[in-house]
């Protein structure tokens, strides 16, 4: 059995919320495209639901697709996939309770890391106008990677997965982090001259009317 591994460019802004819990791991949260169904740079090109027996295997198991460094070093799992019209949407989660953990999330909230690959064996294909049009395989592992085989997918966020804040953490939050909040919902200078505003005057706005107005924006 040979196994393959295809790559694709992602783009996503970092969220410095705070991370959840798995079962009593921190874990920090990327959401995002694991393949698409365009031809990518191989001349390689993913049928619509080419994967759909390997994934309800991984439901029916309850069982997350393995998460990755490089194809290399297990750093988490995803434990949320959809197939869409556009391709695999997932939500994949990163162990920060090592080290090596916490480096690589760093690294994607700070975008110096932001390629997704699938690891994937081909069980069913045919070629067409010098294309590989894989029509059936199986899903073996996910991973986060330095280099891009697919341009087209998106990334929508790293983030803390929809925890919600309580009024006693923003009163806690730092004009650095109460920047980094906004900016989910404005530009980054947007974000930044109003942080700048609201913190140095904590005392004197009304905390919950503040927390209730950024948790009722839709993003």
């Amino acid at each position: 059995m040979k196994l393959e591994h295809k790559s694709i460019k992602c783009e996503f802004k970092a969220d410095e919320s705070k991370e959840h819990e798995r079962n009593g791991v921190k874990v920090g949260v990327i959401v995002g495209i694991l393949y698409t169904h365009d031809i990518d740079r191989g001349d390689d090109q993913f049928n619509k639901d080419w994967a759909s027996k390997s994934l309800k295997r991984h439901r029916d198991e309850n069982r997350p697709i393995r998460f990755d460094y490089n194809h290399g070093d297990l750093i988490g799992g995803f434990f949320e996939f959809e197939e869409k019209s556009d391709g695999l949407h997932v939500v994949g989660e990163i162990s920060l309770a090592a080290d090596f953990g916490q480096h690589i999330y760093s690294l994607a909230k700070m975008g110096a890391l932001s390629d997704l690959s699938v690891t994937y064996s081909v069980s069913d294909y045919e070629i067409k106008d010098g294309v590989r049009i894989i029509k059936e395989g199986e899903i073996w592992a996910g991973a986060i990677v330095d280099e891009p085989m697919n341009p087209y997918a998106k990334i929508t966020d790293v983030k803390n997965n929809g925890e919600k804040f309580t009024i006693e953490e923003v009163k806690e939050w730092s004009v650095r982090d109460l920047e980094s909040n906004l900016s989910l919902i404005m530009s980054n200078s947007a974000a930044k001259m109003l942080a700048g505003k609201l913190k140095p005057n904590t005392e004197n706005i009304d905390t919950k009317k503040l927390l209730d107005a950024i948790k009722s924006i839709k993003v």
